[in-house]
């Protein structure tokens, strides 16, 4: 990979870890102000915005980084394509508000989602900006906004839970992310709109663009189905325990794979028919997501009995297992969603689509199926259907790029060897009879020594090339000085 290939990475990676220890140190400090109560009301809302916000980030703006030759047009024609759009869902939102008020017999629903539904409104504005920053390759423009937009609404959300605004602190804190970031960017990124609108132009991007919105608006009703059913079979309390046991893994798989692939993203799309090369740097992001999600996850799913109470005390005990349970299930996922982004670069929409169809088709009906079995059971169900996907996607990787199977799983085994290892030594200390600071930072070192130890034993290449990059940029400043 060239020098700015890697830069864009690691400004990507930055603004992964400055904006995720904000929103942890956020949470964490909400989770102890705010009640499951006042988590289970905003989840249910998060549901229904969630699904409406696809309309504003999804489809089009990952077509025009998809496009080989593009110009202002392009961008201006999605951007107010987008801006009609959200306005045409905001308003669906906003008079279908009291039904959904209704039917959780929560009066306040109304006017939360009325206001946060605005936050849709605004991702439409950014979307095209956060298109033509990828296009450009130009991530540095990301860590700004992120970071500025992250630390001012985590302020916002603490001060008001302090005040005692309840459900309300986390409504502002959501809702002012998005409009913070969006008046960042558009200081920051010198794009501007023009006042032109090709409907030749929407047309070319709408074949492309349509597939990959109507696959991600399947794939975000389907991840929301998960929390309506909990929220609605079993009770809101319930499901902000869901929620919560969600986050923290989610927190760590997504933001590592979006650090890579949005990079890795446009440049696949620029190699779409060099196979060779577009194997290469799928075989590179599957690695270094493998290498540090996975181990990161599993060493979650082992300090999880001791981390939850020590952060957000023993209230949130509940969440412990949907914590371990959905750790796991990233693991799968992370492998997957590389797959898929390969499809996409290739313009293979037809499969993407098929490939989620097949996944939301399994995973409902046996999730219907198991229900009642309790919550727990959607996850397990979850982990059962993604693991089918995967090995799915696989067979279908081998069939464009001329990959085996085999050498796919070995792209990822020495990872899951070392995270057996991890859970397997790290679990047991939770039972230590110690301060419970002590037993993190001792499971800590360990998760430490495992990982460099059986990451040379089994001569890992991502732990490899690091060490020695380590070392050569030591090298060079010890001359320097």
């Amino acid at each position: 990979m060239n020098i700015n290939i890697l830069k864009n990475i690691g400004w990507r990676f930055a603004e992964t870890i400055g904006a995720q220890m904000v929103s942890f140190i956020v949470s964490i400090i909400l989770a102890r102000l705010l009640s499951p109560q006042d988590y289970g009301i905003i989840a249910i809302i998060i549901i229904f915005i969630n699904i409406a916000n696809i309309f504003a980030e999804s489809g089009y703006g990952t077509a025009l980084i998809q496009r080989k030759v593009y110009d202002n047009k392009d961008f201006s024609t999605i951007f107010y394509f987008n801006i009609i759009f959200s306005l045409i869902v905001y308003f669906i939102l906003f008079f279908i508000s009291p039904v959904i008020a209704k039917f959780y017999n929560k009066s306040q629903i109304t006017i939360l989602i009325r206001v946060l539904g605005i936050r849709v409104i605004f991702s439409s504005l950014n979307s095209v900006q956060k298109a033509y920053v990828s296009k450009t390759m130009q991530f540095k423009k990301f860590f700004f906004s992120t970071l500025i937009g992250t630390f001012i609404s985590g302020v916002i959300g603490v001060i008001m839970a302090f005040l005692g605004f309840g459900v309300w602190a986390l409504v502002f804190q959501y809702l002012s992310n998005v409009i913070i970031d969006t008046i960042v960017l558009w200081f920051t990124v010198k794009w501007r709109p023009i006042l032109y609108f090709s409907f030749k132009c929407f047309k070319e991007l709408f074949n492309y663009g349509s597939k990959i919105l109507l696959t991600s608006l399947v794939n975000e009703i389907y991840i929301q189905t998960k929390g309506f059913l909990i929220g609605t079979v079993y009770s809101s309390t319930e499901l902000a325990y869901f929620n919560r046991g969600q986050q923290l893994p989610a927190t760590i798989s997504t933001g590592l794979n979006n650090a890579v692939n949005s990079v890795m993203f446009p440049l696949m799309s620029s190699v779409q028919d060099d196979f060779v090369q577009l194997k290469k740097i799928l075989s590179t992001t599957i690695q270094t997501l493998a290498f540090f999600v996975i181990q990161l996850l599993s060493f979650l799913i082992a300090v999880s009995p001791t981390l939850i109470p020590f952060l957000m005390t023993s209230k949130w005990n509940m969440a412990i297992p949907y914590l371990q349970f959905a750790s796991f299930n990233n693991m799968v996922v992370i492998i997957q969603s590389s797959y898929m982004e390969a499809f996409k670069s290739l313009g293979k929409t037809n499969i993407y689509m098929k490939i989620s169809w097949i996944q939301k088709i399994l995973g409902v009906t046996l999730m219907y199926m198991f229900l009642y079995k309790g919550p727990i059971s959607i996850i397990i169900i979850e982990i059962i259907v993604n693991s089918i996907i995967l090995f799915l996607t696989m067979l279908n990787i081998r069939k464009y790029l001329d990959y085996k199977i085999l050498d796919q799983i070995n792209l990822f085994l020495p990872n899951i060897l070392s995270s057996a290892v991890i859970v397997i030594v790290l679990y047991p200390i939770n039972f230590l009879s110690i301060n419970m600071f002590m037993i993190l930072i001792v499971q800590f070192i360990i998760f430490i020594g495992i990982v460099l130890f059986i990451g040379r034993l089994l001569k890992n290449e991502v732990l490899t090339k690091g060490i020695r990059k380590i070392k050569s940029e030591y090298k060079k400043n010890k001359k320097v000085y």
